[in-house]
């Protein structure tokens, strides 16, 4: 096989090895054509999680101890502490100080993996920090304004802070134990502030130091982050602006946001790649984004996204800008990027025609490209330094002049090379000798300005290079097996995390594996064989042949591969067997919260002085009940994305390294997979309703069943009966502790799924702060027995998984007045007095009562809720009033905030009858001896009901006759010059009735008739308007 590579020295793994499967990785190496900047990347055997540029060089820290030095972000060095464990993050305080964090090593008093160097890497001391009752993995690490200050942040929502240099690291005296925290960096904005981010659109500030912090959301979030599924990763800041990455679930896409003060967020809009964002960082080309797949995005200002070409689909972790260029690393890979300012770019590859033999001819191809935009103008110049075991024959290309000096092989061509164009392909001749197996071979490509050709006396070009804009795609290598009689063999046995009998990129080597190898390799080698420091070992063999390679399987290890490997190799070959392991395991899941009954006998605690009496231990042998036990977890569908398993909640072998529980040292909580439920959840003060979200992945369509359990008392037990919960002055729910009952959920088939439980009953009746709660799906409904307790039966479920979590719950009140607002202005003013006796009444996002409350004598109440949180009050309006503020109003409470809320209203005044009467009259003019139409209108112009009779009276002047008269409803009578009509029913506030009368005019031309008309009602209020009168002029008769 042929390998081909770029020139990057990746110092610290196995060249060997390396250049070997380079192209298994990802072939050729390859720049960007086109964009804003021109990417090339470099494959590595490892497994990057941060990167920095310090103003000299960049550092780079991974998996396994690893940290890395570059000056150019191609060639690399180590500086590594020594131990294995990971690291995530790290920071650079000024000359040769530096601190990396990362996993620890468990237990108790775990050691958080924190280590310092004060003089650039030579050395470095494990640094002392305070200890916890539980696992906690630091991810990332800032330095501040005043020397030696630093702030590391990481899962759990630990802050830990370093006021000497990473020497000694203290805690935040704030917990933010619902936050998994990514990222923290130190911004100049105020008079310092530094910005963390993390899962769940969590977003904290600190401008003190790192000593208090307060917690902003992403834009879009409700009132408790974690709910809306946005996770962020990475931060930073520049040119006044601050922008955050991650990953939204709710959409399935990257997400960007941006701050200009890191309080007040925006998020990008529309959503800029379907690809999760990991990291992000600004230079000269702009703002830059990596992420998973090879993304890459630029900005010019951090809200106009693009996409480049990055050459590489591996996952990237994060980005850093220095010394004229971007470097991103990540899972396998180191990305390099340089702005392309439009200026050309030379890139050269080389081949071997067909395969090399010892002691024949064989040739190359060299193929010059210009990969930039512009046109090179030329001349190009091709120098070829051929290595031991080549003798140059010839080199040959249309437009070509080729000379050999030594060893140095030149060849020049005079341009030019247009953008995305080639020039033709050079053959370069040579002659392989006879006792090569192996040969390395670099062709270099230069634009230069040439001072002069080959002359008699100087025999080659002389000329001066020009640099090229991208120097990473300037020259190719090809090292090629030479055939002959000799073979190599090279073993790698690597860590298969995932158990799939392939390496995947982030799965490790593992040093010191001895293999036996018959027939026995070529010396100095002998068999056995051990891997090396990455897993590899390397040896030659007599060609032809058939060898049978053996692992000599090493305790608590299982081969995910088969253990004997039988190779047949030819002359020349080089032949790669890979062996796969992975630590030994359970296969079933068990719960972790804590229980007395366990194999050593060793009591637990619930909470402080309360006994633990929760059924999680499977072994009938410690008592009963037992735990529930799902022997199948991943057979059909579990909570969340992953499962640890185990075969005991208290025994080894474990996924996870530790046991789900520690009956020794009474601790519990420590499966690290219970990822299932979207956290927190609000347990009402003192009882209410409530739901919560959790997430389920099948790998085919099924019916399942959901329960869960809560300890509401706080006694160490889910066994308790149904209480009643009042939920206001007349209505009363209930709660039990098994609060969700085989909830039926359908899944339509492989994926990953959210649901929300039901409302149910939920109550703190001890006002506690921590409550032991249990989800547990399964393929099958469970039996009232085990749901009365949270038990399991003792043949276990086939399917499913448990998962147990201490809630940690704060909160916070709403409290207010509700007063009588006199003046209606909607503001409680001196002298308004309080209203006792109205109901107020909280509710979340969902509808849930959270609480209410009656006001007292002075109107004033209050309601304790879960927080953080937003709610929405309302206030049940009386008979009798009108609001003067909202009814419903909605507020966010913080842990620990009281937040005020005032309901204004007002007496409704007594209603009044007021009836008004109108006349109308046409035509008016009217001619002597025509008719006129005089109507009657009566209207109530008042605020309550006028009940009947209602009296109108219309008096008949001398010069009218009557002709008729009509209403709905009326009954008029014509008696004495008068017409009288009665309407007995009732006017409604605003209504209105009218009556028609006709008359004759009987009057001579010239004279004028005034006509008037009254009413009366015995409960009219205003006699005022209840006459009405209109002056009719007659004309000549037509």
């Amino acid at each position: 096989m042929t390998r081909i590579k770029r020139r990057v020295g990746l110092h610290g793994l196995n060249q060997r090895w390396l250049l070997a499967i380079t192209v298994f990785l990802t072939g050729s190496l390859v720049s960007s054509a086109a964009g804003a900047i021109s990417w090339t990347p470099h494959p590595v055997l490892a497994n990057f999680h941060d990167v920095i540029f310090d103003g000299n060089q960049f550092w780079a820290v991974g998996d396994n101890g690893l940290v890395q030095v570059s000056p150019d972000g191609a060639t690399w060095t180590s500086a590594a502490p020594g131990p294995s464990y990971n690291f995530y993050g790290i920071a650079h305080g000024g000359g040769g100080q530096y601190v990396v964090v990362g996993a620890g090593s468990g237990g108790t008093n775990v050691d958080y993996s924190v280590y310092v160097t004060n003089n650039g890497g030579l050395t470095w001391s494990q640094a002392t920090v305070s200890s916890t009752s539980f696992n906690v993995t630091f991810f990332s690490v800032a330095h501040g304004a005043t020397a030696g200050e630093y702030v590391a942040v990481g899962g759990g929502g630990v802050i830990r802070r370093s006021t000497d240099g990473g020497a000694t690291w203290s805690p935040s005296p704030q917990y933010w134990y619902y936050y998994w925290l990514s990222k923290v960096i130190y911004a100049p904005i105020g008079t310092g502030l530094y910005v963390a981010v993390g899962d769940a659109g969590s977003i904290l500030t600190s401008n003190d130091g790192g000593v208090t912090w307060t917690a902003q959301y992403a834009p879009g979030t409700v009132f408790l982050p974690i709910g809306n599924g946005m996770n962020l990763y990475d931060v930073a800041y520049a040119n006044g602006l601050l922008v955050a990455v991650g990953w939204d679930n709710s959409t399935s896409s990257g997400v960007i946001l941006t701050s200009p003060d890191g309080i007040n967020w925006t998020r990008v809009t529309p959503n800029p790649t379907a690809e999760p964002l990991h990291g992000v960082t600004h230079g000269p080309c702009g703002w830059v984004a990596v992420g998973a797949n090879g993304t890459v995005l630029i900005s010019p200002n951090g809200t106009s996204w693009t996409a480049e070409t990055s050459n590489t689909t591996a996952v990237l972790r994060r980005v850093a800008y220095g010394a004229g260029r971007y470097v991103a690393v990540g899972q396998g890979a180191i990305l390099v990027g340089l702005c392309a300012d439009g200026s050309p770019d030379l890139a050269v590859s080389k081949t071997v025609d067909g395969s090399l033999v010892a002691g024949q001819p064989g040739s190359y191809q060299i193929v010059v490209s210009n990969v930039g935009v512009t046109p090179v103008s030329g001349p190009v110049v091709v120098t070829d330094t051929l290595g031991p075991g080549l003798n140059f024959v010839s080199a040959t290309g249309t437009g070509w002049t080729c000379t050999a000096s030594g060893p140095t092989v030149t060849c020049v061509h005079p341009g030019p090379v247009p953008p995305s164009g080639s020039l033709p392909s050079i053959t370069l001749t040579v002659q392989v000798g006879g006792d090569a197996q192996e040969i390395q071979n670099c062709a270099k490509v230069t634009r230069a300005d040439v001072k002069q050709p080959p002359t008699a006396e100087v025999p080659h070009w002389v000329y001066t290079p020009i640099p090229d804009v991208n120097p990473y795609n300037d020259e190719a290598c090809v090292i090629a097996p030479v055939e002959g009689k000799k073979a190599e063999i090279c073993i790698f046995k690597f860590h298969d995390l995932d158990g799939d009998g392939k390496h995947d990129p982030n799965e490790p080597g593992l040093p010191g594996w001895p293999f036996t190898v018959s027939p026995a390799p070529l010396p100095p080698t002998m068999s056995p064989v051990t891997t090396g420091p990455q897993g590899i070992i390397c040896f030659g063999v007599t060609a032809p042949g058939t060898y049978t390679i053996t692992e000599i399987v090493q305790p608590g290890w299982t081969s995910t591969t088969p253990s004997t490997q039988t190779v047949t190799i030819t002359p020349g070959q080089l032949v790669h067997v890979l062996f796969g392991n992975k630590k030994a395991e359970g296969t079933a899941d068990l719960g972790d919260a804590p229980d007395s009954t366990n194999h050593i006998n060793k009591p637990m605690t619930a909470y402080t002085g309360v006994l633990a009496k929760f059924p999680t231990v499977f072994d009938p042998a410690t008592g009963l009940p037992q735990g529930p036990k799902h022997l199948q977890p991943k057979g059909l569908a579990w909570l969340g994305k992953d499962v640890s398993f185990e075969d005991e909640a208290d025994l080894l072998p474990d996924a996870d390294g530790v046991t789900n529980i520690d009956p020794g040292a009474n601790v519990a909580d420590r499966d690290k997979y219970d990822d299932g439920v979207l956290l927190p959840i609000a347990i009402p003060f003192v009882c209410g309703q409530t739901q919560f979200q959790y997430t389920v992945t099948s790998t085919a369509a099924a019916k399942l069943y959901v329960n869960v359990w809560i300890d509401f008392n706080r006694d160490g037990d889910w066994d308790d009966p149904i209480q009643k919960c009042p939920l206001g002055p007349a209505t009363t729910g209930s709660f039990t502790e098994w609060a969700v009952q085989n909830e039926l959920i359908t899944v339509p088939g492989p994926g990953t799924y959210t649901f929300t439980t039901p409302p149910f009953g939920a109550a703190n009746l001890t006002k506690g702060s921590e409550m032991w709660m249990r989800i547990t799906l399964t393929d099958q409904p469970i039996a009232p027995v085990h749901g009365a307790d949270g038990s399991g039966p003792t043949t276990g479920y086939k399917y499913g998984e448990t998962e147990d979590y201490l809630l940690r719950l704060e909160y916070g009140e709403i409290c207010g007045v509700k007063f009588h607002d006199l003046n209606g202005n909607g503001k409680q003013d001196p002298g308004e007095p309080g209203l006792s006796d109205w109901v107020i009444e909280v509710k979340d996002a969902h509808g849930n009562i959270m609480g209410y409350a009656v006001t007292d004598a002075n109107g004033k109440y209050c309601i304790v809720v879960p927080s953080p949180g937003t709610y929405t009050i309302t206030e049940q309006v009386q008979p009798g009033w009108t609001p003067t503020t909202p009814t419903t109003q909605t507020v966010t409470v913080a842990p620990g905030q009281t937040v005020g809320v005032l309901f204004g209203n007002r007496e409704a005044p007594v209603g009044r009858c007021d009836l008004a009467i109108r006349k109308d009259v046409r035509p008016n003019p009217v001619p002597s001896g025509g008719q006129v139409t005089v109507t009657l209108t009566v209207s109530n112009v008042g605020t309550a009901p006028c009940a009947g009779p209602t009296t109108l009276t219309e008096t008949i002047p001398t010069g009218l006759s009557l002709v008729s008269v009509s209403g709905t409803g009326w009954t008029c009578l014509a008696i004495l010059g008068n017409v009288i009509c009665t309407y007995p029913g009732t006017i409604p506030a605003g209504g209105s009735t009218s009556i028609t009368l006709v008359f004759t005019v009987t009057a001579k031309h010239g004279t004028r008739i005034e006509n008037c008309a009254t009413l009366s009602n015995a409960n009219d209020t205003n006699p005022a308007n209840n006459r009405d009168c209109a002056v009719i002029t007659v004309t000549e008769k037509r």
